[in-house]
């Protein structure tokens, strides 16, 4: 097991990389960098990528035999279908705004 040590070490050598490859500022505020370089194409590309995500989900498994006769299988891919498409639809909303 490591210890408090070697975990700092292992988080400062990341956090190390990331400011190199300029993926984080010196202040370490990612979130405020990442959000400063969100634009209108990130929304649109978000979107894009929740349709394709939520289309191989139904492509693939809306008619798999495991899905179709098993109870829980059945609710937990309805679930993902449903949440994509939530996803969807809140990040379809987004870009409209914009």
């Amino acid at each position: 097991m490591k210890d408090k040590n070697d975990i700092e070490n292992i988080e400062s050598s990341i956090e190390d990389f990331l400011k190199e490859e300029g993926l984080i500022s010196d202040s370490g505020d990612y979130a405020d960098q990442l959000m400063s370089e969100v634009g209108d194409y990130s929304y649109r590309e978000a979107k894009d990528r929740a349709f394709i995500a939520l289309s191989t989900l139904e492509n693939a498994l809306a008619q798999h035999p495991v899905i179709m006769t098993n109870r829980e299988a059945k609710e937990k891919y309805d679930r993902a279908v449903e949440n994509l498409a939530d996803l969807h639809g809140l990040l379809d909303r987004l870009t409209d705004r914009r």
